[in-house]
């Protein structure tokens, strides 16, 4: 009989490591790291046992809180590889982890490394969850992290410090860089005259 994501969750969530207090990753820890990574998320030790327990599971389409678990997990070493990873998001009948999604938990994971030990290598726990052979673009220059801003033009410009206060405490001292999306010129009396290119641009994001 195959194994249920919850009874993965629970042994991956058992088998991690407190990064800041050391011993196992409780409960109540694993909810308050998730909610470090997740500004709005109401993650408590209750909706981690109910995970645990499946009385509940976390909905598909919230791909940022899968996200966030597996990062946290990998990093805590809970969980040995992102193979692993997509083993347990399978046996909830979830989607394998992207490339795009494989570097933002690569990029939290090195936020909280650089605010858990700044004289430790940042890429420490992204090298030992098998990440940097699969994202080789991580690459940092630098012990500061990088947070990428994306921004469509309608959009006012948002002031540093009020995107800075908003986010989780171990991505504040990132280096912050803005991309503006602009498709202006695609449209013609208020209509959209190219939606290829208009595609073609939000794709090129990732890029970018």
């Amino acid at each position: 009989m195959a194994e249920t994501f919850a009874a993965m969750l629970g042994r991956a969530r058992r088998s991690a490591h407190d990064p800041e207090r050391g011993g196992q990753l409780t409960q109540e820890r694993f909810a308050e790291l998730l909610a470090d990574c997740i500004i709005s998320a109401k993650t408590t030790a209750t909706t981690i046992s109910n995970w645990e327990r499946n009385r509940a599971q976390p909905r598909a389409t919230d791909r940022a809180m899968l996200c966030a678990i597996v990062g946290v997990l990998l990093s805590c070493k809970g969980l040995a590889s992102v193979d692993a990873a997509n083993v347990m998001l399978a046996s909830g009948g979830y989607a394998s982890i992207t490339e795009a999604e494989l570097c933002s938990i690569a990029a939290l994971q090195e936020a909280r490394a650089t605010a858990i030990s700044p004289e430790t290598d940042p890429r420490s726990a992204v090298i030992s969850a098998g990440l940097q052979h699969r994202a080789p673009a991580l690459e940092p220059k630098s012990q500061k992290p990088t947070l990428i801003a994306i921004r469509h033009q309608s959009m006012e410009r948002i002031p540093r410090n009020a995107i800075v206060t908003a986010l989780p405490t171990v991505l504040r001292d990132c280096e912050l860089v803005e991309i503006e999306v602009n498709q202006c010129d695609l449209f013609r009396d208020s209509r959209l005259i190219d939606p290829h290119a208009a595609a073609r641009r939000q794709r090129d994001l990732e890029g970018q």
